[in-house]
């Protein structure tokens, strides 16, 4: 949630805001991808970082799913292979800023066996994947095995922004789809087939004296202290599991909307959460089914039940005795805000658009960047179960028969040609031709090319199917892609901005006070332009000297409260060649009498995600650049030529003498800080 820092009369204000704002993540220029709703879709993912594909079905090792989801810095997942990965292991992405474009994958795509994908980091993209784990023995035990989990652990970071799209999620030996643990906050599922959880299985609980282990989908604290925050469960097929569809324990601001739930046995939506808004679901009753209710309360061993948490409204119920279980008491007579849908589908509406759409059911593997609809037998065969109101448990590896069902089966997927990349880019050869007239707009190490500069890379406009010229008239000729990369992947939120543009980028703009949006110079045709935006930044607030604010989306500098910012940038690329001049481009949100002054830095150890007042790193130096009076709506400018004049890691402070104070967007926010380096050769 966009937030700023406001300047009042009575310091407590000043703390209150501050603190609050502090909790909410970044946000992206756009979503994560066109029509992309719910919390956490603000995540840019891997936007803007290199590219990696997957080029074999191995478990681990070099061009491996395990090698590129373990991968470090921003990175997009793209495929050249079809056909199952059997893990043997679950793969634990405990590194930020990853897109997952399962739908690049040729023929009928690939499906994930054998273990967990573990999500325990942020900023996270998943699209057009299909994890269906099964029990079958492994390194990773059946018994804590789902089939998507997000899992804080003891990571640093956290877990949130995750985007989980159009996947299918099944066959989990404990929690048969996805499950969000403990702190994972402002995440979202969506479009997604998850169930069919196992009833007889290799996990300790499945057995028939025990009623089987069939659990469809979890959001769940495991302890008082932290649980699921700000999570959206909408247009999802959820089916076919004896219990747990969704159960939601503790959790706060969870929105299960539109989806369609369908022939569980003993339980459909059940739990003891803090607040959860239940809009325009549709409930089917199945041949599974025992106890036809929508919404279950359940409390769990040594807990109360909570009363007023639960808002249900638009749900249909196909079959069902009641929408509401008993008692009354846990029903709430308002929506719970925040609210992440904005509106949302009739139950009727969301019912055919889950049958249409729902499940990793899509490819653009094709060099025209043509979206093709694949279903797969398994996902087939569940839609056809739910079309046809038939279908029943499933039973893990070697437990056919059990309680009467039948075993699960992997299907055998087709194959497929992946299209020509020669420069590994991720965009096809003959897709570059047709809409830059050349192959030579992005590169392996650096997919921030955006030519219509919509905020969607042209990476990302071929992965979402539109178009990247966006009406722009093509140049002639290619524009040069600059060598610069950043030596080191952000520590904390990625900005909306790419490290490096093309030539075309703004190279500078006056200190002065501009009327409007600043014109560039003429550019020395002999030069080269690079544009870098920050790894980190961050205020700091003496009145709160223990607090961190990196999260914010604007950068502020006041004397009293005495406030400051830092930044850090990456400069490579330089390679030996002189810098003509180096800039640092801020802009203003709010207006005032002093913009700032910058001192540099030395000290480049400090994290966005840590920094605070008391251990901020100090300044060396007299100051190196000022700016006068600032004025809302305008780009700014600190000249630090002097100070950048090669490849390396650059931090600098900004504060300021005057108490009314100035913000300018962070990289978290809408314009993000630039340094704007040239160099002759």
């Amino acid at each position: 949630m966009k937030h700023r820092l406001f300047i009042l009369a009575v310091m407590a204000m000043i703390v209150m805001q501050l603190f609050a704002g502090s909790s909410q993540p970044a946000k992206a220029a756009v979503p994560a991808f066109p029509g992309a709703v719910g919390f956490g879709t603000s995540t840019p993912g891997g936007r803007g970082g290199k590219v990696l594909y997957v080029t074999n079905l191995n478990d681990s090792g070099a061009g491996s799913l395990r090698d590129a989801l373990t991968a470090t810095g921003a990175r997009t997942v793209l495929f050249r292979v079809s056909g199952t990965i059997t893990l043997n292991s679950d793969i634990d992405i405990n590194n930020p800023f990853l897109t997952v474009a399962g739908q690049t994958a040729p023929g009928e795509g690939v499906q994930v066996r054998g273990a967990q994908i573990k999500i325990q980091s942020h900023d996270i993209l998943i699209r057009y994947l299909k994890v269906r784990s099964g029990d079958a023995p492994s390194s990773s035990s059946p018994a804590d095995r789902d089939a998507v989990t997000l899992n804080p652990g003891s990571s640093g970071d956290g877990v949130y922004n995750v985007v989980v799209d159009h996947s299918t999620m099944i066959w989990g030996p404990d929690v048969a789809g996805i499950t969000f643990l403990n702190g994972s906050r402002d995440a979202t599922v969506s479009y997604s087939i998850i169930g069919e959880g196992l009833y007889a299985s290799n996990h300790p609980e499945a057995v028939v004296s025990q009623g089987g282990h069939s659990l469809g989908t979890n959001i769940t604290e495991l302890n008082s202290s932290s649980y699921p925050t700000r999570i959206t469960v909408h247009h999802n097929l959820i089916t076919t599991s004896d219990d747990r569809n969704p159960r939601i324990i503790g959790g706060v601001n969870i929105d299960l909307v539109n989806n369609v739930i369908y022939n569980w046995g003993k339980a459909a939506s059940q739990g003891n959460p803090r607040s959860v808004n239940l809009i325009g679901n549709m409930f089917i009753k199945g041949p599974m089914t025992k106890n036809p209710t929508g919404w279950t309360p359940k409390v769990e061993s040594g807990a109360s039940q909570r009363s007023g948490v639960v808002y249900e409204a638009g749900n249909v119920g196909e079959g069902l005795t009641a929408m509401r279980g008993s008692p009354s008491s846990v029903y709430a007579g308002a929506r719970f805000s925040p609210y992440s849908m904005g509106s949302e589908d009739s139950a009727q509406n969301a019912y055919s658009k889950v049958v249409a759409d729902a499940g990793a059911n899509r490819n653009v593997a094709n060099a025209a960047g043509d979206y093709a609809t694949r279903r797969d037998a398994v996902d087939q065969r569940i839609l056809n179960n739910l079309t046809s109101r038939t279908g029943s448990f499933l039973n893990g590896v070697g437990k056919g028969g059990t309680g009467g069902y039948p075993e699960i089966a992997w299907p055998n997927l087709a194959g497929g040609q992946s299209a020509a990349d020669g420069d590994n880019d991720g965009m096809p050869d003959a897709w570059e031709q047709k809409y830059f007239g050349n192959t030579s707009r992005g590169s392996a190490s650096n997919s921030s090319g955006d030519l219509d500069g919509d905020g969607y890379t042209d990476l990302e406009e071929y992965l979402n199917g539109t178009d990247p010229a966006g009406g722009i008239t093509l140049p002639s000729e290619p524009t040069p892609q600059p060598t610069a990369q950043p030596t080191a992947q952000p520590t904390g939120q990625p900005t909306a901005q790419p490290t490096a543009q093309p030539t075309a980028q703004p190279t500078a703009q006056p200190t002065a006070q501009p009327t409007a949006e600043p014109t560039s110079p003429p550019v020395d045709p002999a030069s080269k332009s690079m544009v870098f935006t920050p790894s980190d930044d961050a205020s700091v607030l003496e009145s709160k000297a223990g607090n961190n604010y990196g999260s914010d989306n604007f950068l502020v500098v006041d004397k009293q409260p005495a406030t400051e910012f830092y930044m850090k940038f990456q400069v490579n690329g330089v390679n030996g060649a002189k810098v003509t001049s180096a800039k640092i481009r801020l802009f203003c949100k709010d207006s005032s009498a002093e913009g700032g002054k910058l001192k540099f830095v030395k000290n480049n150890d400090w994290k966005e995600g840590q920094i605070t007042w008391k251990n901020k790193p100090d300044t060396v130096g007299d100051v190196v650049s000022k700016v006068e009076k600032v004025v809302e709506g305008t780009w700014y400018e600190f000249d630090v030529t002097s100070l950048v004049t090669g490849d390396g890691t650059f931090s600098f402070r900004i504060h300021s003498p005057n108490d009314n104070n100035a913000n300018y967007f962070s990289k978290e926010g809408n314009k993000s800080p630039e340094l704007v380096v040239e160099v002759k050769p």
